[in-house]
């Protein structure tokens, strides 16, 4: 049976609103996570930008931790910029 081959693993692709998750929260998380992950996004329309991130993973529990780490840090800097 082969191996499987983390070189492969998925993007994680979502489009989101601006007025959740701000342009300013995700480039945060972007810098942040500049080592664990690549991320692009762009604009799509009115308050919706399309995000995709590809974490540079070993395997599928860490490229699984790198994505949700990344969805929570932008949350979290999303809402601080709120409450600010």
């Amino acid at each position: 049976m082969p191996g499987f081959d983390f070189s492969k693993l998925p993007d994680v692709s979502r489009i989101v609103d601006t007025r959740i998750y701000s342009r300013r929260a995700l480039a945060d998380a972007q810098a942040a996570f500049r080592d664990h992950c690549h991320v692009d996004i762009r604009y799509v329309g009115h308050a919706r930008v399309g995000v995709t991130v590809h974490p540079v993973a070993t395997d599928d529990a860490e490229w699984r931790r790198v994505v949700l780490e990344f969805w929570n840090f932008a949350l979290d800097a999303a809402c601080q910029q709120q409450l600010a």
